[in-house]
């Protein structure tokens, strides 16, 4: 029974034109923008390319509204139709049925995620391993579970005609000032600072941290495997020498002549004739 609700659930939001729209189609066309506006200059050290922190920032901010669009006004729609006092007639607890809204919500976060991280990697070009695809998506998935108890909140607490309005305000206030919209390194300390409290901001942050921690990983790791004086690897491949070292065989020999034939310094006999 648990199973078959929330699949009814998560169809039911699949089909919503709006979920469609400000979930998925917004992130997407918001991240083709600003990618385009602020993530085309070379990063400084120690801070992520544009495209790779507004890459994160449109995925937390799709998943958010994911969440926020399929709890706060569906609950407090239903609440006006009647329809929770028919499920509540239901052999079903109501911790269970407040369960079935949560993990549908969150379910449906999922695909707004997703193709926005590969919205970033088919048009702009930015790289994810497969252990850091893993980690940003989980860890944006999971950290969107604390937005649902928001929006539970907000559907049972006004009606259906306020709690989308609401609903909406909040989205867009907490990603304004949470700095999801512009990348974190042009805004003053100040906003910077006020962001700091906002759970917008903290989610996006989580997914930033993952990112850099791996980069700092590479760069660590990139100085053990470069190559030495224009060697290609640490041993020389099949076709490739190592510079040649004086006095070898390679680099410039002396030679002495005896009679007739010349004989390389170093050999017996050179060395018996002088």
């Amino acid at each position: 029974m648990n199973t078959y609700c929330v699949r009814l659930e998560v169809v039911r939001m699949l089909r919503d034109p709006k979920y469609l729209a400000l979930a998925i189609g917004a992130p997407i066309g918001f991240y083709l923008l600003f990618a385009t506006l602020f993530g085309g200059g070379p990063a400084q050290p120690g801070q992520l390319k544009g495209t790779v922190e507004i890459m994160v920032a449109m995925a937390v901010y799709g998943a958010i509204w994911a969440v926020l669009s399929t709890t706060g006004p569906r609950i407090a729609e239903e609440r006006q139709i009647g329809w929770l006092e028919q499920v509540r007639s239901m052999p079903l607890p109501a911790g269970q049925v407040i369960g079935v809204k949560i993990i549908a919500s969150v379910i449906t976060a999922l695909p707004a995620i997703v193709l926005v991280c590969i919205t970033a990697g088919v048009v702009k070009g930015v790289e994810l391993s497969i252990g850091q695809c893993v980690s940003l998506v989980v860890a944006i998935w999971l950290g969107s579970t604390a937005f649902a108890t928001l929006g539970i909140a907000i559907g049972f607490s006004v009606n259906s005609d306020f709690a989308y309005p609401l609903s909406y305000g909040l989205y867009m206030a907490m990603s304004a000032l949470g700095v999801l919209w512009v990348p974190p390194a042009i805004l003053p300390a100040g906003m910077l600072d006020a962001a700091y409290w906002l759970p917008t901001y903290r989610l996006a942050d989580l997914g930033w941290e993952i990112r850099r921690r791996a980069e700092q990983y590479r760069d660590r790791a990139a100085p053990l495997h470069q190559p030495r004086n224009g060697e290609n690897s640490r041993f020389p491949r099949h076709g490739q020498t190592r510079p040649a070292r004086p006095g070898t065989a390679r680099g410039l020999r002396l030679r002495v002549r005896v009679g007739d034939r010349t004989w390389p310094v170093g050999s017996g006999y050179a060395r018996w004739r002088c």
